[in-house]
């Protein structure tokens, strides 16, 4: 039995060991996973969801104990917090949208006498190869949808942060998972390669290089196993003449290096539209040369060293066939004391008078370079973003939302970002194009991938032919009423004044006496709302609430205010009931949905004016008045002022410009 060894690559020391699965642990946590699968899948959505939620919180619990860890295991420097901002909105966006995602679909045309529909059934055993580079991020893509849509997990996460995979099994312990419906294992390659051609589960997820990926595909050939597959990058950004160069250069930098370049969507290669290179580069080289590079440790640290010596020496040698081939350095390494040939800490690298006859413009990376081309127009831009054998990620950098759009419907990827990069918004489909891949992840399309669909045909009543003989009888007979009773019909008037909601009987039918003809709403209206049950305990009769603008979309105008006159007890739907009191909505139409705003919660928090706030290098700044420099995390702007998540402590008093 052979041991896997996680080795940090900040000095080389051993950070964890553990020992490879024996066969006879490999078989049993398949067979516990197949068996808690069909238990779970038995539970309904809404507490599938509760359980996800309750993971999640476990897991924000450990974030600082999992910031120095990450950095020890992979390099990045522990100022930049760990991954669960990204984290908690991935879980809260999936649990929103599940029941929706996951609900029958029935066909467009009922036919009478027939129950039709299409559920969505778990995959099975779904089993996740994490990747190392965001080894949270990555790999919780997969498993909680995994969760809530019904399957086991088998999660055998990277050597590298070897111990994330225990994290996510410690997080999952705590919020009660059934015995075997997650299960961390560690595994070889080989190993891995067994258990997917056994066809042992349902369908995997892999994120990794491309040549791992042709390996998973040839390992379950055969096995039927589903599979989604994250792999190779080599992101391109075009900046157009319209660009706001200041924040194309400050966005594109950090998207270039932050992670060290360790980035699945990171910016790779870079084409400026001629009006605007001159500028641009030198803007760009001037804040590259602003990283420190160091121990991840230390805060000072904005660059940390890649994940392993290898990893480096791949973009050492492709830096070193472009400069042979007639590529321009423009950052004097030597100015990076940490930077070490041998070593896993290599300096950042912009290179110009580069073609995609070099292999740092046409292979992925995967660290601290990039090469940038200039160009004469859209069309030479898309031409080269679209010479490249993946398709993962393209940005675009302008003020022309129309022009963007119309790019980015001819480049090959799978997400066109405009004046943003590196970025994963979970209600969008997480894909890739070419060699970067195939399958998805988030969104509702997501949760397709991770079912599968199951039609039911369901006759209800036997005899039709009569059954429609009968309907057509008694409708003559309806008919005959009508014009015997159309004569004798007078006026109908309303009891007092009031908006007519509803008239459930058509003109010329025939009623009886006592029957409803219409509803109709009084002058005088309530606003209705409907809380989901985790919100509902913050709000109490007498409570004040805004309504904004109608529609769900609805604008930034004047806020009407309204007070809670009560809260129903009763739960229905996962839903609690309040009606509020709020003065003129009797311009509102009865059923019209509107923006409504109400208190979820309460928490303390440090604001500072956002003049304050100055940024460098893609990391945030305040200055206390003793004239010391820290480093913060940003919040939410309140106004003129921000949000301070970690840096400064109360009683610290900063200074504006």
């Amino acid at each position: 039995m052979t041991d896997i060894v996680c080795i940090s690559p900040i000095d080389g020391r051993e950070v964890a060991r553990r020992p490879v699965a024996s066969d006879a642990q490999i078989e049993a946590a398949l067979t516990a996973a197949r068996a808690a699968q069909r238990e779970w899948a038995k539970t309904s959505i809404k507490e599938r969801c509760a359980f996800a939620l309750k993971f999640m919180d476990a897991m924000l619990a450990l974030n600082q104990e999992i910031v120095p860890e990450l950095a020890e295991q992979m390099g990045r420097p522990v100022r930049f917090g760990g991954e669960f901002r990204g984290f908690e909105e991935r879980v809260r966006y999936m649990t929103m949208i599940a029941e929706d995602s996951l609900k029958a679909v029935l066909p467009a045309d009922p036919k009478a006498g027939f129950k039709r529909m299409i559920k969505r059934t778990p995959a099975g055993i779904v089993f996740v190869i994490a990747p190392w580079n965001y080894p949270y991020l990555t790999a919780v893509n997969t498993i909680v949808p995994a969760l809530i849509a019904g399957n086991a997990v088998v999660l055998k996460h990277a050597s590298q942060t070897i111990l994330v995979g225990e994290r996510f099994d410690q997080a999952m312990k705590k919020a009660g998972a059934p015995k075997g419906l997650f299960t961390n294992i560690v595994l070889s390659h080989e190993q891995t390669t067994r258990v997917l051609s056994s066809g042992s589960v349902n369908h995997v997820n892999f994120t990794g290089s491309v040549e791992g990926g042709k390996a998973i595909e040839r390992a379950a050939a055969g096995t039927f196993t589903t599979m989604g597959l994250e792999l190779g990058g080599k992101d391109p950004a075009y900046v157009r003449a319209d660009v706001k160069l200041d924040h194309a250069i400050e966005n594109l930098v950090d998207g270039a290096f932050y992670n060290s370049g360790q980035c699945c969507c990171g910016i790779e290669r870079i084409y400026v539209h001629e009006a605007v290179y001159d500028k641009f580069l030198s803007g760009f080289v001037d804040l590259t040369r602003q990283y420190v590079l160091g121990n991840p440790m230390d805060e000072k640290t904005t660059l940390g060293p890649m994940a392993h010596t290898r990893f480096a020496e791949v973009v050492r040698k492709q830096t070193r066939e472009a400069l042979a081939k007639g590529a321009k350095a423009h950052i004097d390494v030597k100015a990076f004391a940490a930077n070490k040939e041998g070593t896993p800490y290599l300096a950042p690298q912009v290179l110009t008078n580069v073609d995609h006859s070099m292999s740092v413009m046409m292979e992925e990376s995967f660290g601290p370079v990039v090469g940038i081309m200039k160009v004469k127009s859209d069309e030479e831009a898309i031409r080269l973003m679209n010479d490249s054998p993946f398709g993962l990620t393209a940005s675009i950098w302008t003020e022309d939302v129309a022009a963007a759009e119309r790019i980015g419907d001819r480049i090959e990827t799978g997400t066109v970002y405009m004046n943003r990069a590196d970025y994963l918004d979970p209600a969008l489909a997480w894909v890739g194009v070419k060699e970067s891949g195939r399958g998805v992840t988030l969104s509702k399309v997501g949760y397709e991938h991770l079912t599968r669909p199951k039609s039911f045909h369901l006759r209800t009543k036997t005899g039709y032919a009569f059954d429609v003989a009968e309907r057509n009888l008694s409708a003559l007979r309806s008919d005959r009423g009508v014009i015997e009773q159309q004569a004798a019909e007078g006026s109908v008037r309303a009891p007092g004044p009031g908006r007519i909601l509803t008239i459930p009987v058509s003109v010329g039918r025939v009623v009886m006496p006592g029957e409803t003809i219409a509803t109709m709403a009084e002058d005088k209206y309530i606003l209705r709302l409907q809380l989901p049950e985790r919100h509902a305990r913050f709000m109490r009769a007498g409570d004040k609430v805004e309504i904004g603008a109608r529609g769900l979309h609805g604008g930034t105008g004047e806020r009407k205010q309204g007070r809670v006159r009560i809260v129903y007890p009763e739960i229905q739907g996962g839903r609690v009931i309040a009606d509020v009191d709020v003065e003129g909505l009797g311009d509102y139409f009865v059923g019209e949905r509107a923006r409504v705003y109400v208190t979820t919660g309460k928490r303390d928090t440090i604001l500072i004016p956002r003049d304050a706030v100055y940024r460098r290098a893609g990391v945030d700044f305040v200055r206390l008045a003793s004239g010391e420099e820290i480093v913060v995390q940003l919040g939410e702007k309140r106004g003129d002022a921000i949000e301070i998540l970690s840096g400064l402590q109360d009683g610290d008093v900063v200074s504006t410009p």
